[in-house]
């Protein structure tokens, strides 16, 4: 298989595992939707500025996007299967993702929240100091009444 027919094949396996519809894609790639149907088929393929989004939006390096077939058992990514059910309809099925996929999981939401921390934390000081500010201002002006009352009497 060359890339192409992997991109395709990744692509869509990875839409569906994250539940996205074709439109939502399309939506934050910011192409039509039968872009992506076309990159889902191998008709087309996108240039490097949509595959970097691509990448960025499913968490996947590009590597790993064109040259590995992502819905194969043993990369370590969340499995998505059809299976027909007793009315003939289709049924998804979703499996666990394997352990080390997890463990990577864990690892980047951990990140995530630490910046998040870190972002809070900086609000806090700036609050803060807006409070120091604030606090001194409200002193100065008590002095100044204060003077202003003096300077009356």
């Amino acid at each position: 298989m060359t890339f192409t027919i992997y991109f395709a094949k990744n692509i869509k396996h990875l839409r569906k595992v994250c539940g996205y519809s074709q439109q939502y894609l399309a939506g934050k790639l910011g192409v039509k939707r039968t872009t992506i149907t076309n990159y889902e088929s191998g008709l087309s393929s996108p240039d490097y500025q949509a595959l970097i989004k691509i990448a960025t939006i499913f968490d996947v390096s590009i590597d790993a996007l064109l040259m590995k077939d992502l819905s194969a058992e043993g990369d370590g990514f969340v499995r998505y299967h059809a299976s027909a059910n007793a009315d003939g309809d289709k049924k998804y099925i979703v499996q666990e993702a394997d352990e080390s996929y997890k463990i990577k999981r864990e690892c980047q939401l951990c990140r995530q929240k630490d910046k998040t921390i870190e972002i809070l934390q900086e609000s806090l000081r700036h609050a803060n100091q807006m409070l120091d500010n604030y606090a001194k201002y409200q002193q100065q002006l008590i002095e100044m009444v204060e003077m202003l009352k003096k300077n009356k009497s």
